[in-house]
């Protein structure tokens, strides 16, 4: 082979590696570019998943609440199928636990609680029977068990056979947009908001002047309860503060400070003090904390104004002393609306207007120098409306001017996110 034949079989062969080479980056870049649209488009896959699982949460929790007002306003309510909410249906659904006392009525002391069947309701939990609450933790197919009676500050009673023993109503509610679906849940008891209890510092009629000003809880409150601390000074012109929260998270509420000073604190009760809450003062003169617990009608609830806080003043009222406070419009079923009234005198007061209570004593006075007094009225509004104006009457030592808050907070029924998947059409 002369020397232009080697060359040619050289060159020839250079050529045909460096096509193999092209070949194989040809390859690689296209491998490369499916694997690129591929990654784009799981990504913008996921992107739709996510925004449209996100937009059937909404959806989701929408349908939980129009079920929830239904449900309250309608107690047979059992749920609705595919109702539009924007571009997105909901699906809602009722369980109402039911069972009887049987075969043997149940009296006071009794801790396990025979019935029918225990199929469908969700224990460790509350069961009612007719006004009384009972916690239980354990149950067999005709029994519940390690009952806890007169729970939720309701008072233990004797109950017949055939009584009914119902679980709260529990309501599911699925959302559907696109391809994506999600479930929540929440308890509802339309049995509503109750009264608890008081305390105070100092009590009613006695005598105060300090700061930080501690209150001692009521003994036996639950998770979830809703409490309300109220301070009051005979000393116009200042703010009271929460100075210990005991381990708690308060709201402030705004304070009015002309005839005395007035100002209203809430939280919701997590289960454990770590101390005895306390309110300062910036003059230690006449200083007065009163709580009021409230108790909601599932633990897990949690809490919200209904209406928004309003504060005002008032004058020295002519005979016969009444100072009224003009209603106000809730707006959630089983709404609690509460009003307060506060003076410079240990005035004792005495509520005119029907439907309404005291929460705790008629009035709390503290006498030290020159006195001062606060009192307070609630009332459970079944359904929203008006509350009507509400009179207090300056029983004695009547004809002090003063200052005024009302406001209602409502029960938010807890949420239960259980899932979300997709549906492939």
């Amino acid at each position: 082979m002369n020397r232009r034949e080697r060359k040619t079989g050289r060159q020839g062969n250079q050529k045909g590696a460096a096509l193999i080479a092209v070949v194989i980056i040809i390859i690689i870049l296209a491998f490369m570019g499916v694997m690129f649209l591929s990654l784009v488009n799981t990504a913008s896959l996921t992107s739709v998943n996510d925004l449209q699982s996100t937009r059937a949460l909404y959806v989701a929790e929408g349908g939980l609440e129009y079920g929830i007002k239904q449900l309250k306003n309608n107690p047979l309510y059992i749920g609705d199928a595919d109702i539009s909410l924007g571009s997105g249906t909901f699906t809602t659904t009722v369980v109402n636990s039911l069972t009887t006392v049987n075969p043997n009525p149940i009296a006071i002391g009794n801790l396990t609680i025979n019935v029918t069947s225990t199929t469908g309701f969700s224990i460790p939990g509350t069961i009612k029977i007719d006004r009384e609450y009972i916690y239980c933790t354990g149950k067999t197919a005709a029994s519940f068990t390690n009952c806890t009676r007169g729970y939720r500050g309701t008072t233990a009673a004797t109950h017949s056979v055939g009584s009914n023993v119902y679980q709260y109503s529990n309501i599911t509610s699925t959302g559907t947009f696109g391809s994506a679906q999600r479930v929540v849940s929440a308890n509802v008891d339309s049995s509503g908001i109750t009264y608890f209890g008081s305390a105070s510092n100092p009590a009613d009629n006695g005598t105060l002047g300090a700061s930080p000003v501690a209150v001692t809880p009521p003994a036996s409150m639950l998770t979830g309860d809703l409490v309300v601390l109220i301070a009051n000074s005979r000393t116009a012109g200042i703010t009271p503060a929460m100075s210990a929260t005991g381990g708690q998270t308060w709201t402030s509420e705004a304070a009015v400070t002309t005839n005395g000073s007035l100002r209203l604190f809430w939280c919701r009760y997590n289960g454990t003090w770590t101390a005895n809450p306390s309110v300062s003062f910036s003059t230690a003169v006449n200083t007065t904390v009163v709580m009021r617990v409230f108790r909601p009608t599932i633990g897990t609830n949690t809490w919200a104004l209904d209406v928004t806080q309003t504060t005002g003043t008032f004058a020295a009222p002519g005979a016969p002393r009444d100072v009224t406070i003009t209603g106000i419009t809730t707006v959630a079923n089983g709404a609690l609306a509460l009003f307060v009234w506060s003076t410079q005198d240990d005035n004792t007061w005495g509520l005119q207007t029907a439907g309404w209570t005291n929460a705790g004593t008629a009035q709390y006075r503290n006498l030290a120098s020159s006195d001062s007094s606060q009192s307070a009225a609630y009332r459970i509004m079944a359904t929203p409306g008006v509350t009507g104006n509400v009179t207090n009457r300056q029983l004695t030592l009547g004809g002090d001017s003063g200052n005024t808050i009302k406001l209602a907070f409502e029960q938010v029924e807890a949420r239960v996110i259980l899932d979300w998947r997709e549906i492939y059409r």
